[in-house]
């Protein structure tokens, strides 16, 4: 008997678009962001190109979650693009609030938000087909607590899903997103392997993973390091492989956190791991092949990961 698609469809820069079973998407990535308006042709040429690049490795769409940047500057990318955009809507970290939003209450925002994802913004009406939320520490700060009650309220009223920055006390940030009414299977946490230096911190973090996991919610993994034998990829498998034998393969999702940016009067991947950076087709180049090398699976991980746990997760 043949399995029934599941019919899921999602907002991307261009309108909906139906998600195929055969779709793969990164569901973390940063293709609007802040450059030189001097440079807009130059800009627009060298990310037109990294997306063709994704796009030859079979990527369909891309999750841009760039919250303080607006789509309307990079038209000509989202109409050439050979990879479906899907833009956010939401807030960063403290220093990329801009001061009226931090003088604001939580119902002006949502006024405010509410029109964006019921019209859309510039000529072309672009809307967003997901929400982004940050926390610095571990503890939320009172214009944090505002901005996860906005976050939280849109979610509920408008079906879509959230993207979580917390690489610092993520399941208390989850918890706060669900108690101001966010549903925890809407809601994905980026960064929680970061950072992890001990075994000590390994455990805590896994026993938290488990426990964001455990709500329903989903957890995103992306830095592996640039080499197989560095310290970060041997910690980020084992951290994968962890999650997978305690049940939870399909909550995983897998992306890169890919960022560009003006670097010496030329356009660049944002440097990580010492030097090396993550161009959107690090996932499919790096990431996966090691995963499926070294998890102890007879899946194929790429499908999981890049089709059907997005594809749910999406789901309305």
């Amino acid at each position: 008997m043949q399995k029934e698609e599941l019919m899921v469809n999602i907002q991307t820069t261009t309108g909906l678009q139906d998600i195929r079973d055969n779709d793969r998407i990164l569901v973390h990535e940063h293709v609007f962001n802040r450059y030189p308006f001097r440079q807009q042709e130059k800009m627009e040429d060298y990310v037109l190109n990294e997306l063709d690049k994704a796009y030859r490795q079979g990527i369909t769409m891309i999750c841009d979650l760039t919250a303080y940047t607006k789509p309307y500057h990079y038209y000509r990318i989202i109409e050439n693009s050979p990879v479906k955009i899907v833009s956010c809507l939401g807030f960063y970290t403290n220093r990329y609030i801009p001061a009226h939003q931090k003088r604001q209450d939580a119902d002006e925002i949502i006024r405010s938000y509410s029109k964006v994802i019921e019209n859309g913004v510039g000529t072309r009406n672009v809307k967003p087909g997901i929400l982004k939320i940050a926390a610095q520490s571990y503890r939320l700060s009172p214009l944090e607590e505002k901005l996860f009650s906005v976050i939280a309220f849109l979610s509920k009223e408008y079906e879509l899903p959230i993207a979580l920055h917390a690489p610092k006390g993520t399941y208390s940030h989850v918890l706060s997103l669900i108690s101001a009414g966010a549903k925890p299977e809407k809601i994905f946490v980026a960064h929680i392997e970061n950072g992890i230096q001990s075994e000590k911190e390994y455990d805590r973090r896994l026993t938290e993973a488990t426990q964001i996991l455990s709500l329903g919610s989903y957890v995103q993994l992306a830095d592996f390091g640039c080499t197989i034998t560095s310290k970060k990829c041997i910690t980020g498998i084992a951290f994968f492989n962890d999650l997978i034998k305690r049940g939870y393969l399909n909550n995983l999702l897998l992306s890169a956190d890919s960022c560009w940016r003006w670097k010496k009067n030329e356009f660049v991947v944002k440097e990580y791991n010492y030097g090396n950076g993550k161009p959107y087709t690090y996932t499919k180049e790096f990431s996966l092949p090691k995963l499926q090398q070294e998890v102890n699976t007879t899946l194929d991980l790429e499908q999981v990961l890049l089709c059907d746990n997005p594809k749910r997760f999406f789901a309305k």
